[in-house]
């Protein structure tokens, strides 16, 4: 028997570093566009 502990283990592992990539970018796309719009403030 192999434990099923491993495989379940893995899927929501790749999950969170999905959403994180995700969600990190997203942040990046904010940051870029508030930065530019501090710019052209000035």
């Amino acid at each position: 028997m192999f434990p099923t502990t491993g495989r379940v283990d893995m899927f929501p592992s790749t999950i969170d570093i999905n959403l994180i990539n995700s969600t990190h970018v997203e942040t990046v796309c904010l940051l870029s566009r508030l930065h530019e719009a501090k710019h052209h403030q000035c």
